[in-house]
């Protein structure tokens, strides 16, 4: 596979895993959402199965899914399997599980994936973002030296890189 074909892989997987999470976090309650920092590491997470494994042989839907499950448990914002399945049929197919069998299979099939991607990891969690340090190093540059729209959009862009996962 080219560079430029894993380029676009990756970028797909981003993007499904961003369309989850809008569906996975289309409910009332602003606790019960996904939080920013759970949704960069459902990126890590892909980004590091796919280090090892092959595009080709992993759907990035179905990796995407398993990963945003995987990140609602560790990053204490979790989803129920039923409801990360039904998004993500949803959204990879346009349709819904008709029967509890298919609905069950797609379950294992997200939990099967849910165990790769953490034998992939080494069950390594613990993922440092860089945005805390980004706000920490904003506070210590002098606001003086800058206008205040121009702070708020330096601040802006760095956050910004940061997120560029």
């Amino acid at each position: 596979m080219s560079r430029e074909e894993e380029l676009t892989y990756r970028q797909l997987a981003s993007a499904f895993i961003q369309e989850m999470i809008d569906g996975l976090n289309n409910v009332k309650d602003p606790k019960m959402r996904i939080t920013h920092t759970g949704i960069c590491v459902a990126h890590t997470h892909m980004h590091r199965f796919y280090y090892w494994h092959s595009f080709r042989k992993y759907d990035y839907r179905d990796v995407g899914a398993a990963c945003v499950f995987l990140a609602g448990k560790s990053h204490e914002c979790p989803r129920k399997l039923s409801h990360v399945v039904g998004v993500w049929r949803d959204r990879k197919d346009r349709k819904q599980l008709a029967t509890e069998n298919a609905r069950n299979e797609a379950a294992q099939i997200i939990v099967l994936l849910e165990s790769m991607i953490l034998q992939t990891i080494a069950f390594d969690l613990n993922i440092h973002l860089p945005h805390m340090y980004v706000l920490k190093i904003m506070e210590k540059v002098e606001k003086g030296k800058y206008a205040e729209d121009q702070y708020g959009r330096l601040t802006s862009s760095a956050f910004y890189f940061a997120t560029d996962v």
